[in-house]
């Protein structure tokens, strides 16, 4: 048995993903549920998260499996690079680890005031924030094309920890606010120590938000990174998590 270190994709809350964990039941779970919760947007800095799930995985005597999605992936991939004693590998899933080229575009894109057009932060500005009820919120959730091919559970969990009570009814728990403003910092700069990483990387095949170009990179700079394709979406983790928890577990074993 090993202890996993999880961290979860922006927006999402690690109870979120209770299904992909429940394939994991042999391992330690370890998880902040909520990243970014006592950091104030619009300045939510990478780094500082990145101290968050070292300080997590600080209370640990023995050196831990790292595993992260998307948001999470990066977290843990410069966790592990900063302390690579305490991580005895990391698994990222789907992180958005761009190459050069992508990274000087994204930062155009910014100077220009005009990323919230082409990014996923201006998707997240446009979320419905509040909600009647359970019942409505997934509803709603479900007839939505990003949560369309979600796990039913996964999307149950999503509903039942992804959202707080409020007067008005429910509302997002990770404030879009903050969601944004994760977005918005998203890490242009890469530390040299990331290159001597071990670990392995699964990307999405279907609307990649890796491209070849990145996985190019990826396999250029980072040697000691395994990449692997898996036939899903961005969000397969929460679609496919069985298949997610296999994989996991094929390279703890």
């Amino acid at each position: 048995m090993s202890i996993i270190q999880f961290s979860h994709a922006n927006g999402f809350p690690a109870k979120t993903y209770s299904v992909l964990f429940e394939h994991l039941k042999d391992h330690t779970i370890s998880a902040i549920d909520n990243l970014a919760e006592n950091r104030v947007p619009p300045a939510i800095n990478w780094h500082d998260l990145t101290e968050d799930v070292l300080e997590s995985v600080g209370k640990f005597k023995e050196p831990v499996i790292g595993v992260g999605h998307s948001l999470g992936g990066m977290l843990t991939l410069l966790a592990a690079a900063k302390k690579p004693d305490i991580f005895q590998t990391i698994i990222l899933l789907d992180p958005p680890l761009f190459s050069l080229n992508k990274r000087r575009l994204i930062s155009l894109l910014r100077a220009l005031h005009v990323e919230d057009l082409f990014g996923p932060s201006g998707k997240s500005k446009k979320r419905r924030v509040n909600f009647a009820s359970k019942k409505d919120a997934y509803t709603y959730f479900k007839a939505k094309k990003m949560f369309i091919n979600f796990h039913t559970q996964a999307l149950q969990d999503y509903v039942e920890h992804g959202l707080t009570a409020v007067k008005q009814g429910l509302e997002l728990k990770i404030p879009v606010e903050k969601e944004v403003a994760i977005f918005h910092n998203l890490l242009l700069s890469y530390p040299r120590s990331i290159n001597k990483v071990r670990g392995t990387l699964f990307y999405a095949v279907n609307n990649p938000i890796l491209w070849s170009s990145d996985l190019h990179w990826i396999k250029r700079k980072l040697p000691e990174i395994q990449v692997n394709p898996f036939p899903g979406t961005h969000f397969f983790p929460l679609e496919n998590p069985e298949s997610t928890a296999n994989l996991i577990n094929r390279c703890i074993e």
